[in-house]
């Protein structure tokens, strides 16, 4: 999940007050699927949505490669790793969903600062793909729909789409690799796949490299 410009710099620092202060999880983590809305009664749902998703293979770390979500234009190293909250097979399949990046600085002279947004993922029982995403902490009253609309057989690399929170930030399109780097073809090939869905080819128009390096 992501956040967009205007609702980023508020998320960011509360994020930042929360770590500093020690606080720890709120409501996000006692959720469970009662509230999360089925795919079937939402108005924006990529029909390429995954209906089926191996959960264990795609936890762990990802580096978002490409996007064309505006708030990545000036930050790098941007990453998001899920971790499982329970027990494996347990019911709703919940996420720990850590988004990492670093901030480019303002001055040339300063070094790039760190910054993360932590929330929670419970998945759609009706829908494997599609993941209600909640801000912890202060962010706990940001909510956002994601979907899971293509991954590649080995789980090397993942599109998704991000639908606009309730607090009005923006959607958009992040591709996802294991690794930091994508070479063009590589990207060409994981695009195309994503973009048989004409819903996604909508809505990954001008996307742009995340530098990881």
């Amino acid at each position: 999940m992501s956040l967009t410009p205007r609702a980023a710099l508020a998320a960011v620092i509360a994020s930042a007050w929360l770590s500093g202060s020690g606080c720890g999880w709120t409501s996000a983590n006692a959720r469970d699927a009662r509230d999360v809305p089925r795919a079937s009664a939402l108005p924006q749902v990529p029909p390429s949505t995954l209906r089926a998703l191996d959960v264990e293979r795609f936890l762990g770390k990802w580096h978002i490669v490409a996007t064309n979500y505006d708030f990545w234009k000036t930050r790098t190293h941007a990453t998001v790793t899920y971790q499982r909250i329970g027990a494996a097979g347990g019911k709703p399949v919940k996420l720990r969903d850590v988004v990492a990046y670093r901030d480019l600085p303002w001055c040339p002279a300063k070094r790039p600062s760190p910054g993360d947004v932590v929330g929670v993922d419970i998945q759609d029982p009706s829908r494997a793909g599609h993941f209600q995403w909640r801000g912890d902490g202060l962010l706990h009253l940001i909510r956002s729909q994601w979907f899971v609309v293509w991954v590649s057989p080995d789980y090397q690399h993942a599109v998704t789409w991000f639908a606009d929170s309730n607090f009005g930030t923006g959607s958009g399109t992040d591709v996802y690799s294991r690794s930091p780097s994508i070479t063009d073809a590589k990207l060409g090939e994981v695009l195309d796949e994503a973009r048989r869905d004409p819903f996604i080819a909508e809505r990954s128009r001008g996307m742009f490299y995340v530098p990881q390096n």
